[in-house]
């Protein structure tokens, strides 16, 4: 086991060290790091519409239609007094 540590720490981590400190790789981690959660989110938000069960499929399909109905009826309702 120790000649396997003196290995990495000899011979692989220095050049590592060297690929880890340049800019512009430390750009892509960073911005890898935003994009990553924000794609995980939106994948699960494109899930739960197009689950496969009929029943579940139906339940979110009538209550995005009924907050959608509300939500539009607001801002109708909104825009007409604003007109007034």
């Amino acid at each position: 086991m120790n000649k396997i540590l003196n290995f990495v720490e000899e011979k692989l981590e220095p050049p590592l060290n060297k690929m880890a400190n340049q800019h512009h790789l430390n750009a892509v981690k960073n911005g890898m790091m935003v994009t990553v959660p924000l794609t995980i989110i939106g994948s699960l938000f494109l899930l739960v519409p197009n689950i496969p069960i009929d029943f579940i499929k139906s339940f979110i399909e009538n209550f995005i239609y009924f907050k959608i109905q509300i939500l539009g009826g607001c801002l109708l309702w909104d825009s007409n007094q604003i007109l007034k």
